[in-house]
């Protein structure tokens, strides 16, 4: 058992005693189709939808479901990559395609319903939307011959929409150490997980096969990202970003590379998401060993989800936003 597992085991969760019960154990996923790629890995934009739902725990027997699933942005078009604000105020933002089969950046009201757009170019894209350590929000730009991809940043103070750093061509990222580093998605082939000293723009490599979730643990101090093996199938890794150490803290379900983590109040990562096919699915690190179905959107048409984010506050009662995409199902 890894440092991080045996950690977790010793943590708790964070749900308040309001959560909804559910009628039902969630079941363990069945094996289905690989889900469908991000824009920036494929050509075109494929139509891909944003739902929300809220994530209950049944305080009888600890199962945990998937509730109150609705299509928040659901035209035929290409909406993805839903980042909830930091901290957490009923926010996100998301990348839809424009005119130009390209992609802006957008934020949605969770409490009011409304959009906003927060990048206009339409002829080079802006993906991958997260919150700016030192504030505003940062953002993977691609050049006008559609080459190049590199984090920008448009931030409270200083030069708007800069890059970063000028490393690329990256498809993903995350910040570490308090904006200090950051963890990139190079794309090559195959992928390569890469660390960029945001002051000096030195980097170093970590592994190939590096899937496009990447995701801090709360000091900065660990990355915890996909990593794929020769047959394809992807496991959860965490990364000591000082010293590059590498443990394997999960097995990701078959066909998927998508996840995301939630982590207890001591730092440790306390429970999985992610997917297969049209099930969400669940990971208790504290308690259990084993996926469970959390909730199955194939009776709305999806036949494989995306892209989840679960947001660190519980709504008025006790239970976790969640946003994932969802791909409408190929006849």
């Amino acid at each position: 058992m890894s440092h991080f597992l045996k950690s977790a085991c010793a943590a708790l969760l964070f749900f308040t005693a309001a959560c909804q019960p559910t009628s039902e154990a969630p079941d363990t996923p069945e094996e289905v189709a690989a889900p469908s790629e991000d824009a920036a890995e494929v050509g075109g934009l494929p139509i891909a939808h944003i739902l929300s739902g809220k994530v209950a725990l049944n305080t009888e027997d600890g199962a945990i479901s998937i509730i109150d699933i609705e299509s928040l942005l659901a035209a035929p078009t290409y909406q993805n990559q839903p980042t909830f604000l930091q901290p957490y105020d009923g926010r996100f933002y998301y990348v839809a395609g424009n005119e130009n089969d390209k992609t802006d950046l957008w934020v949605y009201d969770l409490s009011s319903g409304e959009k906003s757009q927060v990048t206009q170019t339409l002829e080079k894209s802006e993906f991958s939307p997260k919150p700016s350590p030192d504030g505003g929000v940062s953002f993977i730009q691609e050049s006008e011959d559609g080459e190049m991809t590199r984090v920008h940043a448009l931030r409270e103070v200083g030069e708007a929409g800069a890059a970063v750093i000028e490393t690329g061509p990256v498809g993903y990222y995350e910040w570490l150490q308090g904006g200090a580093m950051l963890a990139v998605f190079y794309r090559s082939e195959p992928p390569m997980l890469q660390f960029v000293d945001v002051a000096s723009g030195e980097a170093r490599d970590g592994f190939e096969n590096v899937g496009r979730v990447l995701l801090s643990s709360p000091d900065g101090a660990t990355l915890f990202a996909a990593r794929g093996d020769e047959a394809g199938d992807y496991e959860i890794v965490a990364v000591d970003v000082a010293s590059g150490a590498t443990e394997t803290l999960l097995p990701l379900l078959p066909g998927a590379q998508d996840f995301f983590l939630v982590f207890s109040e001591e730092g440790f990562p306390a429970m999985a998401y992610s997917s297969m096919g049209s099930q969400l699915a669940t990971y208790d690190l504290v308690n259990d060993s084993v996926w469970h179905v959390a909730a199955d959107i194939g009776d709305l048409g999806y036949g494989s989800i995306t892209r989840i984010s679960v947001a660190g506050v519980p709504d008025q009662d006790g239970n976790l936003p969640i946003l994932f995409v969802a791909h409408p199902r190929e006849e």
